[in-house]
């Protein structure tokens, strides 16, 4: 038999048996690292959610909720593009972090390095 449960646990041990899970661990990356990856996304998330902060709490017209819609054509030209510039802020943040998680989450799960 080619299939002997030693070369089968050996297969699980390099992440490539059935089930396994082909992230490196996170326990391999030196502490610096994790400290850095960790700050990394705590930045990303919050200007992510700073920038919702300021589009739909501090720059919100009295009397409206949630996106302007209607509203839009009452409000003054200044508090709309203020609105937008903290939006946009807000998708770049939301990139950043997606174009990050990407590279450093599952870049490592679908396309481990070389052994």
């Amino acid at each position: 038999m080619s299939g002997t449960s030693g070369e089968h646990e050996h297969e699980h041990e390099q992440g490539r048996g059935p089930g396994s899970d082909l992230r490196p661990s996170v326990a391999r990356r030196p502490l610096p690292w994790r400290v850095l990856h960790a700050l990394i996304l705590g930045l990303f998330t919050y200007q992510c959610l700073y920038a919702s902060w300021q589009v739909f709490v501090v720059f919100q017209p009295p009397g409206t909720f949630g996106p302007l819609s209607a509203t839009a054509a009452e409000v003054s030209t200044e508090l709309v593009l203020t609105r937008r510039l903290y939006a946009i802020e807000g998708w770049i943040a939301f990139s950043g972090m997606a174009i990050y998680l990407a590279l450093t989450e599952l870049r490592p799960r679908f396309w481990p390095p070389p052994t």
